[in-house]
């Protein structure tokens, strides 16, 4: 989502929704963003909330700790 051009500031909002909806993600959805260490997944959350996505949430935890739990969902 960054523009390197522009010094790493946000890519255009258009072209960020556009590529967003042809890989199935819409503002609609809910959508939880994970990472290693909620670093990536913070940039994500905040990208998903400037562009719209008022169902975004991200979790602060890591995948390691959420995906090697045996009572924790895993949607594919």
């Amino acid at each position: 989502a960054m523009d390197p051009e522009r010094h790493l500031r946000l890519r255009d909002y258009a072209e960020l929704i556009a590529e967003l909806e042809a890989k199935g993600l819409t503002p609609d959805k809910e959508i939880v963003t994970h990472c290693q260490s909620h670093h990536r997944s913070g940039f994500t959350w905040l990208v998903g909330k400037a562009l719209g996505f008022e169902k975004m949430r991200a979790y602060p935890g890591s995948w390691q700790e959420w995906g090697n739990r045996d009572d924790t969902p895993i949607e594919k």
